[in-house]
């Protein structure tokens, strides 16, 4: 689809001699059409200066103007000579590798992104083309071919571009909108028709037809013939379209160029515009143009949620993370909010476009178009569903909804089983013989959808990253994501197996028939997993002076499996011994123990490669009193994990040995200055000279958003990310210990992907960005469930902490800083005081408030 307006910056080369004279007049010429988005003249004028001339501005600007019109076969061609050219810019590679995938020349696609990732490694979209191109992926985006029967539709299409279906009632009636550009329109300009100079068709107006159902089953219809609707809002010489309604069709919104009759802004383009038109009766008010309308970009695609609160939309306004993004805007008060970049799990560097709500509240699902993501080649055809205030991870369509070429605006029925798409695919009837005309084609589906949800049996937490396996699919796997679900489509009245399976779980399958269920219809397959629990883990805490054993002292036990942190607890009998039983195998475990009047101290340990007869693991623990309690020596301080020798270096600093053997040296206030390793390599700790600092950010209670006290916090953060540029950042997001743990959880998620967010918005690259919740499982203070604690002390613990990696070759690391001066406390209005501890299940009925 002919939609991006932007393009390259034109190679300017020296040209010596006055018999070039003409030929510098002719590309001038034609970089004059370019600017003026007439490419197919452009075209024309430098092929008549490579007639007589091995010009290379010419040869990269042909190549560019073939990619504005999207025609895969020329890009081919001329980005081909591109590439052997020395001066290429780098990003013609990835352009040559796109028009080869289009073409269905996946191996020299991989060539071609792969030259081009070596200079410009950052590039998502270049990755997803690598990934793309894998055989097992094209295999899997090519399996559900068997599940949509899809056809073209000559009925709707013509011999210009013909998009972006919209379907709608009319009363009783079905009916379908499409924008086309098949129409030369006449102007009240000084020019008689008017042209969209890009393509030389005419500009795409608004066309409407009756549809009449034929075959209930399969979806046949008649299609009527097609009436303007353009001329029922408005009349305009410029592009319309494309259009959407709410429920009852009595407003409508839709975009446009130059609605006004105006000719365009400072620079001369004409750029599109969103504008809302009322219904009186039967007929249509004057439109008016939305809030966020700009002369400086394109605000275009409008798609409106069917309980009309919400507007999705594409624009290239500043900001963004490519090309065009998809933005929404809320309805608040009667006004639509400023628009909310959907992020970067939906945008990229590409263009994402096209946008179709379906469905609404929790059920509904948000259609798009992108070149950015993994697909089959061109613009593909995805759908996305949010959770919790974030958006999953985009799920391709596959074939034959998606093919090698464009494929775009996408329209269903209430059930999802007819639809329409745009495409310029080859066997086409549009635009001449070269097949890159856009047409509609229709869709049947032929299949159900299955939504397999996998959780832990014990907690009925869900399982993210379980693997799903049916003979009922081609695809070889799915995968869960962060709500344990994953989504596929198979056949009708198949009898099917549904198995999972997860690292440290037992293997599970269910087994269903889809009896009466109608296509387009979903069913939900749940499958429970026991963990594995095979070791056990016991041992002794004593007093670290007087070596006694401690009674009543908390113990925890935190493992991450697979990214999965689970915790369990215990207290130490009188003989001070703590035990867990029937521990995971092949995970990494971390024990803490905690006592009041004590400091903490933990321990690791594994049970990986462990040979049999060597279940049963000790692990002894030691913890020393603080200074100022009963019976215990006024100390100095110390890390929780070094215990003092009694010595100081030259300059006055505290020794102590921490459990890998290492000898720290501390300052007064108990910070590590630098450690000495058994092999005699010193590691110091403090910040270099000039270096930021990095500090921990503070939430208010029960929000995910940026504090304005946390935005210098960050900044700094990215300072010193842009000071290091070979530095990543590995960050927890953490809520107090309040309200439940699968609440908690969700929240600190949404913690750590605004922090995501704020720092891909200031330039750092996601690659960079290692980010987790941790939910209330490490808290800073001993507000753990059961104890009170003070709002101040729950304020400390609602925080994102950091840590630098990679920034220097040693291997050193840089972690965050507790800096409270100046962080307001946020205080939960009606909270329990002192909340209840939950049982291991994680359930919790007298404790409803999120932090």
């Amino acid at each position: 689809m002919r939609y991006n307006k932007s393009f390259l910056l034109l190679l300017l080369f020296s040209l010596l001699g006055t018999g070039l004279m003409a030929q510098k007049g002719k590309l001038r010429k034609a970089k004059r059409l370019m600017e003026d988005y007439n490419y197919q003249a452009a075209i024309d004028v430098y092929l008549k200066v490579l007639e007589k001339y091995d010009e290379s501005e010419a040869k990269l600007n042909i190549a560019e103007c073939y990619r504005m019109l999207r025609n895969s076969d020329e890009m081919e061609y001329w980005y081909g000579q591109v590439s052997l050219m020395p001066q290429a810019p780098p990003i013609t590679l990835l352009y040559y590798a796109q028009a080869l995938q289009m073409n269905g020349k996946c191996q020299k696609a991989t060539k071609w992104v792969r030259e081009y990732l070596k200079l410009m490694p950052d590039d998502t979209r270049a990755r997803f083309l690598e990934k793309a191109c894998e055989e097992s992926m094209v295999d899997n985006l090519r399996a559900s071919g068997d599940l949509y029967d899809l056809e073209v539709r000559p009925e709707l299409s013509s011999n210009a571009d013909d998009f972006s279906p919209v379907l709608y009632k009319d009363g009783e009636k079905e009916r379908v909108i499409i924008s086309s550009t098949r129409d030369r329109v006449k102007s009240k300009f000084p020019t008689k028709i008017v042209e969209d100079k890009w393509t030389e068709d005419g500009f795409a107006q608004l066309f409407d037809f009756e549809l009449t159902l034929k075959d209930e089953k399969k979806y046949i219809y008649d299609y009527g013939e097609p009436e303007k609707y353009a001329k029922k809002i408005r009349k305009t010489p410029r592009h319309i379209g494309p259009i959407t309604f709410n429920a009852d069709q009595t407003q409508a919104y839709f975009s446009a160029t130059d609605l006004d009759g105006k000719a365009g802004n400072e620079d001369g383009v004409l750029r599109q515009k969103i504008y809302l038109v009322n219904k009186k009766g039967d007929k249509w008010d004057k439109p008016e143009g939305v809030d966020f309308n700009d002369e400086g970009y394109n605000v275009m695609h409008p798609s409106l949620s069917k309980d009309g609160t919400m507007l999705f939309f594409a624009s290239d306004m500043p900001g963004g993370f490519g090309g065009l993004d998809l933005y929404a805007s809320y309805m608040e008060a009667g006004r639509w909010s400023v628009p909310v970049n959907l992020g970067p799990t939906v945008n990229t560097e590409g263009d994402e476009a096209f946008p179709f709500a379906h469905g609404e509240g929790v059920d509904m699902t948000l259609y798009f178009a992108s070149n950015g993501l993994i697909g089959l080649g061109g613009l593909d055809i995805y759908k996305v569903t949010e959770s919790y205030g974030a958006w999953l991870d985009p799920v391709n369509l596959g074939y034959p909804i998606n093919s090698n070429k464009d494929d775009f605006s996408i329209t269903m029925n209430e059930t999802k089983t007819y639809g329409l798409i745009a495409s310029n695919r080859d066997n086409g009837e549009g635009q001449g013989d070269d097949g890159v005309g856009d047409q509609i084609y229709s869709f049947t589906k032929l299949s159900i959808s299955v939504e397999v949800i996998v959780f832990d049996k014990a907690t009925e937490m869900p399982i993210e990253g379980a693997t799903v396996y049916t003979a009922c699919s081609s695809v070889d796997s799915y995968t869960t994501n962060r709500d344990g679900k994953a989504f596929l489509e198979v056949g009708l009245d198949n009898p099917c197996d549904f198995a999972a399976e997860m690292l440290n779980y037992r293997p599970n399958n269910v087994r269903t028939k889809a009896a009466d269920i109608k296509p387009g219809q979903t069913v939900v397959i749940q499958i429970p997993l026991d963990l594995e629990r095979v070791f056990d883990v016991g041992g002794t805490v004593i007093d670290g002076y007087s070596e006694q054993p401690l009674g009543n002292a908390l113990v925890r036990l935190k493992s991450d499996c697979e990214g999965t942190l689970n915790e369990l607890s215990t207290l130490t009998d009188e003989t001070g011994y703590y035990e867990f039983l029937e521990i995971n195998e092949d995970c990494d475990y971390q024990l803490i123990v905690s006592k009041d009047g004590y400091t903490k101290s933990s321990s690791t340990f594994t049970t990986r490669n462990i040979g049999k007869g060597d279940e049963a693991i000790e692990v002894d623990l030691a913890i020393n009193c603080l200074p100022g309690t009963a019976d215990c020596p006024d100390q100095k301080k110390f890390p929780e994990d070094c215990l003092p020798t009694g010595n100081q270096d030259e300059n006055g600093y505290d020794e102590c040995e921490d459990q890998e053997g290492n000898k720290n040296y501390i300052d007064v206030n108990g910070n590590k200055i630098y450690m000495v390793t058994p092999e005699g390599d010193t590691i110091w700790f403090q910040r270099p000279e000039g270096v930021p600092e990095i500090v921990h950010i503070f939430y208010d209670f029960n929000r995910a958003n940026i504090r304005p006290d946390a935005r210098p916090g960050l900044d700094s953060l990215v300072a010193f990310l842009e000071m290091f540029p070979q530095a990543s950042v590995r960050f927890t997001s953490h809520t107090d210990a309040r309200g439940k743990r699968r609440s908690n959880q969700r929240l600190s998620n949404r913690r750590a992907e605004s922090v995501v967010r704020y720092l891909m918005r200031k330039g750092i690259p996601k690659k960079r960005l290692k980010a987790k919740g941790m939910g209330e499982k490490v808290m800073l203070n001993d507000c753990y469930d059961g104890i009170p604690c003070t709002e101040e002390e729950h304020q400390e613990n609602r925080r994102t902490e950091f840590t630098i990696i990679d920034w220097k070759e040693d291997g050193t690391e840089l972690k965050s800083l507790k800096r409270m001066d100046g962080i307001s406390v946020d205080p939960c209005q009606g909270c329990p005081e002192a909340p209840a501890v939950e049982e291991e299940n994680g359930r919790n009925e007298s404790t409803s408030s999120t932090n």
